[in-house]
């Protein structure tokens, strides 16, 4: 009996089962596909960006807060020369005669570089008109006290609260606005009478105005 013998048959070049190998070009798309899900990874753990390291910080904190300028309501008198006190509706003024108007106000002022003027304004009284005329006898004067600054030689300065150093904050500040008709003319005559002395002229002061004014 013959017996025939089988050659073993040659181990295949492939194993069988194995994905193929990717060529060149699907190895490119794999590698593009790997680094698209590890940006997505990035994005996600740094909070949406994908940028350089980055910080910040806040030095400042606090508020920056302002000051302040005001006065209360004026308390105002009337005076002449006798230190009596007058009533605007009633008095009748004669050469000689000097009235004075005294009001007194509370300064407030808050403000570390604060500099303001406290001023009486009569600019757009009929008074300043007879100041400015040399035959008219009138003179008007006005003054300030209570403030730091008593010269008044420029104005009256106020100056505002800075840090616990009240300055002029808080003062209690006293403006006078005087009015004074000369007994006689400038050349030393009598007044007269007659449309020129002044006999029942009437001056309005509605628009005297005590002012506090930031310089």
């Amino acid at each position: 009996m013959s017996a025939s013998i089988t050659s073993p048959s040659a181990p295949s070049s492939s194993t069988e089962g194995a994905a193929p190998e990717p060529s060149g070009r699907r190895r490119h798309a794999v590698k593009a596909v790997a680094a698209g899900a590890l940006a997505v990874v990035l994005l996600t753990a740094g909070g949406g960006t994908f940028s350089h390291w980055y910080e910040e910080q806040h030095p400042v904190t606090g508020a920056l807060t302002a000051g302040h300028l005001s006065m209360d309501t004026l308390a105002s008198t009337w005076t002449d020369q006798n230190g009596n006190t007058i009533d605007l509706a009633t008095y009748r003024m004669v050469p000689g005669d000097t009235v004075t108007m005294t009001a007194t106000t509370h300064i407030n002022a808050v403000g570390d570089n604060l500099r303001a003027e406290l001023a009486v304004d009569y600019s757009q009284t009929d008074f300043a008109t007879y100041a400015n005329m040399p035959d008219s006898g009138v003179t008007v004067t006005t003054s300030v006290a209570g403030l730091t600054d008593t010269d008044g030689s420029d104005g009256y300065s106020v100056v505002g609260k800075k840090g616990t150093t009240a300055n002029d904050d808080g003062r209690s500040a006293t403006v006078t606005f005087t009015i004074a008709w000369s007994k006689n003319r400038a050349d030393g005559s009598a007044w007269g009478s007659g449309p020129t002395s002044g006999e029942d002229a009437s001056g309005s002061l509605n628009a005297v105005r005590v002012v506090l004014s930031q310089k």
